[in-house]
């Protein structure tokens, strides 16, 4: 039983909760008994304006918060710090009445019908609930007390067009138009003007929706589609086909048409290929050999001679027979110069790079040196790539300096990250390549080469 302490004429029990839920189930407590709810040994419930942390430390123990009431707790509610799966909370615990007393009137928080708590008999007036309320019935509300509306005896009736008053009248009908009820073209007003069905367009036709208006005045040749009827037509000459006939040295190469369907080829032989060159009123036919001693020295200033256009070699007669050109070279036009005044280094002949050489060059100097070079083109950039260029002019030997070096652009020569490798020589030919080194991505395309030294 509750320890209790009489306070002049109230009454102030300590008990625990199941002792309070025994005392108010057997009406213990009165009117004027003032309970506090202690923990089993009797002591007073800590009371917080703001619950401790809850922890390990205060697991089981109950309190009362009498904070403001917020989104967590509820003011005058009891609260056991709990654990759950090593989480710490403060529970909402139930102090209040038992709930399984089945005593109605013992219930918190009872609900309520348009804010009247349902405790005790209510009426459905005390409820402001409507009563009496029959299917189909006409009911009109008074706006300015909805609470309290006041229902029509009589039920809805259908709205008539034609009705004039009660509740089957419509109100603020509109003023319909004739065409509204009939749906006849004819009822309109503002009707628009409809011209006459189109009909197709003449040519021939001069008044009317069939004439065609603006008409271009057309020349002859528009209706005709005549070539004859054209006017400002141009003079086309008349279409010859002439044969070309192609001789060097007086011999006969080849010939061909203007307008063949298709091209031929037409070889010269190198170094004038036959005939006879005349040189100072003397002529040098294709037997150099036999024709040399007859020319002997000529002046290298003679107004018919131009050695770089004419001749294959430019001499004197002892570097003519020293080198043996008569037997080497049998098909080579000579030029034999003063011995007195020898030509020396000056340039014989020379070729400029072009697309149709494959940019292959060279300068044939009297002496007999020789500097020669190229352009290879790979076709795309390449990390490794090699090949095998033929010179223009043939080298004497392979005692001549060569080089060559890789390039991307064909602008900037470069050979950073890798290198350039001659690989074999020989009179004729060259064998060069471009090698990336290892663990780089360089690439190239281009291959520059050179080389200079006596020629054949």
């Amino acid at each position: 039983m509750p320890t209790s302490t009489t306070l002049s004429t109230l009454n102030i029990n300590k008990l625990t909760r199941a002792q309070y839920d025994t005392a108010v189930q057997g009406g213990v407590i009165g009117p004027t008994d003032l309970s506090i709810i202690t923990d089993e040994n009797f002591d007073a419930v800590p009371q917080f304006t703001t619950l401790p942390t809850a922890s390990a430390d205060n697991v089981g123990e109950v309190v009362q918060y009498i904070g403001a009431s917020d989104a967590t707790y509820t003011h005058n509610y009891f609260y056991e710090c709990i654990e759950d799966s090593g989480t710490y909370s403060w529970n909402q615990t139930n102090v209040q009445p038992d709930y399984n007393t089945n005593d109605y009137t013992a219930l918190l928080n009872k609900p309520s019908i348009n804010n009247v708590v349902l405790s005790g008999n209510k009426t459905a007036a005390d409820l402001s609930l409507l009563t009496d309320v029959t299917q189909g019935s006409n009911i009109s509300i008074d706006k300015t007390n909805p609470a309290n509306p006041v229902i029509s005896a009589t039920g809805q009736v259908n709205s008539d067009w034609n009705s004039n008053s009660g509740l089957s009248q419509i109100l603020n009908k509109p003023s319909l138009s004739t065409v509204a009820t009939t749906g006849s073209y004819n009822d309109l007003s503002n009707k628009p003007t409809i011209p006459a069905a189109q009909v197709n367009s003449d040519w021939n036709s001069n008044s009317g929706v069939s004439q065609i208006l603006n008409k271009p005045t057309l020349a002859t040749v528009a209706t005709s589609g005549n070539y004859s009827d054209l006017s400002g037509t141009p003079t086309i000459p008349t279409v010859n086909n002439p044969t070309i006939t192609i001789t060097q040295g007086g011999v006969t190469k080849g010939s061909f048409t203007l307008n063949q369907a298709s091209g031929d080829t037409i070889a010269l032989d190198a170094g004038g290929g036959g005939g006879s060159v005349n040189i100072d009123n003397v002529t040098i036919t294709e037997n150099l050999s036999q024709e040399i001693q007859a020319v002997g020295t000529v002046n290298a200033n003679s107004s018919n001679v131009s050695a770089p256009n004419v001749f294959d070699w430019v001499g004197t007669l002892a570097q003519y027979t020293s080198q043996n050109i008569a037997s080497t070279h049998p098909d080579w036009v000579c030029y034999i110069t003063d011995d007195e005044a020898p030509v020396g280094h000056n340039i014989i002949a020379f070729q400029e790079p072009t697309a149709l050489n494959n940019y292959t060059w060279y300068r044939l100097y009297a002496d007999g040196w020789v500097e020669q070079g190229g352009n290879y083109d790979n076709g795309s950039l390449a990390a490794d790539f090699n090949t095998t260029v033929t010179f223009p002019i043939e080298m004497a030997n392979t005692r001549y300096t060569a080089t060559a070096i890789a390039s991307r652009n064909n602008a900037t020569a470069s050979a950073r990250a890798g290198y350039t490798n001659i690989f074999t020589h020989s009179a004729t030919q060259l064998g060069v390549g471009w090698y990336r080194n290892a663990n780089t991505n360089e690439t190239m395309q281009y291959i520059d080469w050179s080389v200079s030294g006596m020629a054949a």
